[in-house]
């Protein structure tokens, strides 16, 4: 029985040091993948931090020299510190690893690494416009408002962002407005809308259950979450889809926050739990289309097998943006081809058909009251 125990320690530690030469391996692999960027190449652009977490804060930084593979002396770049004996930062660079360059996933561009070779911050792509809850929020207090095409032109972008998560199994966990950073956006021309999803921490890979106990009040995303996930601590691509179409709600309402006029994240939690409480279709300062909306209440379905797959919703997108991209007459209420509705100058709204544009010359616009001197064809 001696014989048989110290054969199965024997082989235990066997097995164990076959793990630590692997792993050993693999973050040797690591390393000369990811690019190290030394501190004395990184200016830091303001003491504060322009953005915080939980676990870290977020600077912006300049390049001091040229680094191959990185940028040239004096491009902007995020620095991501993370704070001193918080986990996350292995597991955000491993999905930052995972998933490669997409053009809708902020880019990791290196890691910092102190002394003794330890990582201490990931430095990725800087986006100059800041996070897209901050940019509507921006426009809405100009008294002004993106259209239904940019918002959607942002929403298949991050759809496309997700739609890589799944291919490698990733679980995002955190997926709202606040983490989409904002590469390009204007708010009437959907040509110029550049998103992409970005903070990993909370991200996991496959159907994730969660073993410790979260709370309210634990900094838990709870107005993003779908039942399962507030119960059981169950997290899937189906969460997630229920979280993408809380953040599509965020893009209508420019950056409200879900469930306004429920104070409490617990009573949220409840409630949604219950079955008692969904979220009501955008109408200001964007409104949300009828048909968009028709399938944001179906990632919102109790049971997470009811709701549809990130492929799925892709699908379904790309059907309503063929129904937005057409319009009607602001006079005669006719429905014609986006393009067959003459452009409205100097506001730029295209809002009317070519028999009844001559009679807005000289009158106020009726989408935004501005003084009408002539309508034009705009060809895309």
């Amino acid at each position: 029985v001696r014989r048989s125990g110290r054969r199965a320690g024997l082989e235990e530690a066997k097995r164990e040091a076959e793990q630590a030469k692997q792993d050993k391996l693999a973050e040797d692999q690591r390393q000369r993948r990811v690019v190290t960027i030394s501190t004395e190449d990184l200016d830091r652009q303001d003491a504060e931090p322009i953005g915080a977490g939980s676990f870290k804060d977020v600077y912006r930084a300049r390049l001091r020299r040229n680094i191959a593979s990185v940028g040239q002396a004096g491009m902007d770049v995020a620095e991501i510190e993370f704070r001193r004996g918080n986990s996350s930062l292995g597991a955000e660079l491993e999905v930052f690893e995972k998933l490669g360059k997409h053009p809708n996933l902020t880019r990791l561009l290196g890691v910092v690494r102190n002394d003794a070779g330890a990582v201490t911050s990931l430095v990725t792509e800087f986006a100059g416009l800041g996070s897209l809850d901050d940019v509507l929020a921006k426009i809405e207090e100009r008294d002004e408002r993106a259209t239904s095409e940019v918002l959607l032109a942002a929403a298949m972008q991050a759809l496309d962002g997700m739609l890589q998560l799944v291919e490698h199994r990733i679980v995002h966990r955190d997926l709202a407005l606040r983490n989409l950073l904002v590469f390009d956006f204007d708010q009437e021309d959907c040509s110029r809308v550049l998103v992409k999803l970005t903070d990993y921490g909370l991200s996991a890979t496959g159907t994730y259950v969660q073993k410790s106990t979260s709370s309210v009040g634990d900094g838990v995303p709870f107005r993003w979450m779908p039942p399962e996930a507030i119960e059981r601590h169950r997290w899937s691509e189906k969460s997630d889809v229920w979280a993408f179409a809380v953040t599509l709600w965020e893009m209508f309402t420019h950056g409200k926050v879900p469930y306004t006029f429920v104070a409490s994240d617990a009573e949220v939690a409840q409630r949604v739990v219950a079955g008692e409480l969904r979220l009501e279709r955008p109408l200001q300062p964007t409104e949300c289309p009828e048909g968009l909306f028709a399938v944001m209440k179906r990632c919102w379905a109790a049971r997470a097998a009811d709701r549809p797959t990130f492929a799925d919703l892709k699908r379904l997108l790309l059907e309503e943006v063929k129904v937005v991209k057409e319009g009607e007459c602001c006079i005669c209420l006719q429905k014609l081809a986006h393009n067959h509705l003459l452009a409205l100058v100097p506001c730029g709204h295209r809002c009317v058909c070519a028999h009844h544009a001559v009679s807005l010359v000289g009158q106020n616009c009726p989408l935004c009251r501005v003084a009408v001197t002539e309508a034009i064809r705009v060809f895309d």
